[in-house]
């Protein structure tokens, strides 16, 4: 019997892409993370050194040529549509974080190329709604537990570990991309489509 396949990997975004997708990555004995990258290739040779990562670079390009499996996006919006679109390019499965695009230009032109048939995947992660306060608000509406909805009020109170602590974040930096509606509003939109139903008119 073969041993099973091991699927090579790499990150691009040291933030989030540190904090949350080394230790998940690592969770899976079949993928192995062999790169990652930072804008600045001092920040990404430290976290590959501290993680023990064989390759660090200072693009998403320069990991491509890592023949990889797969490739994990957590970049600022500024950034993000050249990486999708070079990940896209090279045949690797996709995980990103989104806004996927600075603006509707871009954005409309890696939704098109994302859309052709894949033979790995190519996903934007929403992980709020895998936490089980929001699977059992939606087990409570869809049982009609609440009564009959007419209106919904949102209110985002969630803050990032950056606007907490006064941290420089691309979300609060209008160049890269940052505002209310590039960090939140795409939580929001997808969260009310998921709750409730498809938004017909914004």
């Amino acid at each position: 019997m073969s041993a099973p396949r091991t699927f090579r990997a790499a990150i691009s975004g040291l933030g989030f892409g540190q904090a949350a997708y080394i230790p998940i990555l690592r969770s899976f004995p079949e993928i192995e993370l062999v790169a990652v990258a930072a804008r600045r290739l001092e920040k990404a040779e430290e976290v590959a050194r501290r993680h023990g990562i064989a390759v660090h670079a200072s693009s998403t390009e320069a990991l491509l040529a890592e023949g990889l499996d797969l490739v994990c996006l957590a970049l600022p919006p500024v950034a993000s549509a050249r990486a999708v679109e070079a990940s896209l390019k090279a045949g690797s499965a996709l995980l990103t974080e989104k806004p996927l695009a600075l603006n509707s230009r871009e954005l409309g032109e890696v939704s098109r190329m994302a859309a052709g048939p894949r033979p790995l995947g190519a996903l934007v992660n929403f992980s709020f709604l895998e936490l089980a306060v929001f699977q059992r608000l939606k087990a409570e509406i869809d049982a009609g537990r609440i009564g009959r909805l007419r209106r919904v009020d949102m209110r985002w109170q969630n803050e990032s570990f950056a606007h907490r602590r006064h941290i420089w974040n691309w979300k609060t930096d209008r160049v890269q991309g940052g505002g209310v509606l590039t960090s939140l509003g795409s939580h929001v939109v997808y969260m009310l489509e998921y709750l409730f139903e498809p938004i017909a008119e914004i």
